[in-house]
């Protein structure tokens, strides 16, 4: 049977038209998507079993193994994430949801997508405030069109001034989304403001050592605060 699974696993609209010329073709494909779930299920794969089952419709008892595949999915998952939210638990809610399938899921479940975005969002909102920006975007990876992710969150100067900068005279800069740096061949740890450029040997001792100037997609100017140097940078392109 797992052979049926893994060819419906597939199943798309190529495979439809092969069987639209026989009269009795949807039965067929009702039948073939219940025994392509079956196997599926037979083998552990309920996301993927329940959505076979939905797609055979009223064949036998389909639409009961699609809600009994999708319950035992993600039921488990689906309550332990709605009680977190409730308490604004964000990070128990992500660690809930993260391991599901984002493929299908039934009416039952159809919220689960929002429900993983916003407490992705929610989660990385509160890193950023306990001052965690490079675990924060590691969560905001996950949602970039998601509400204002791209158009505010990720312009942040921390996240803006990451990659390689350079000056006309060869003076290098790279920051990176770990929270290191390294400034002319120098390595640190490093947090940004829209301001200020803070350094350090330890992530938690860091102090400023440079002022943001100004920054943009392409251009970054700092000025060493002891020194009074200016280094007006183009960013590098690999």
């Amino acid at each position: 049977m797992f052979y049926r699974y893994a060819a419906y696993k597939g199943f798309d609209t190529t495979k439809r038209a092969a069987l639209s010329g026989y009269q009795d073709a949807a039965a067929l494909q009702k039948q073939y998507a219940y025994q392509a779930a079956a196997a599926a299920e037979n083998a552990g794969a309920l996301s993927d079993a329940a959505r076979l089952y939905t797609l055979a419709e009223d064949y036998q008892d389909a639409r009961a193994k699609a809600e009994g595949c999708s319950d035992q999915y993600f039921s488990a998952a689906y309550e332990t994430a709605k009680q977190a939210m409730a308490k604004a638990d964000y990070k128990t809610a992500v660690e809930a949801l993260a391991p599901i399938s984002q493929e299908y899921f039934t009416a039952k479940y159809a919220d689960i997508p929002e429900m993983y975005q916003e407490a992705c969002y929610q989660y990385a909102n509160a890193l950023y405030a306990d001052k965690q920006p490079f675990e924060a975007l590691k969560y905001y990876r996950l949602i970039p069109d998601y509400k204002d992710v791209t158009s505010k969150r990720l312009k942040r100067t921390v996240y803006e001034i990451m990659g390689t900068w350079e000056t006309s005279k060869g003076v290098r800069m790279e920051f990176r989304e770990d929270g290191t740096c390294a400034i002319d061949g120098r390595e640190y740890y490093y947090s940004a403001s829209v301001y200020a450029l803070n350094l350090g040997d330890r992530p938690e001792e860091l102090s400023l050592a440079y002022s943001i100037v100004s920054n943009s997609e392409k251009k970054l100017t700092l000025q060493h605060v002891k020194q009074k140097t200016y280094y007006r940078m183009t960013r590098v392109t690999e």
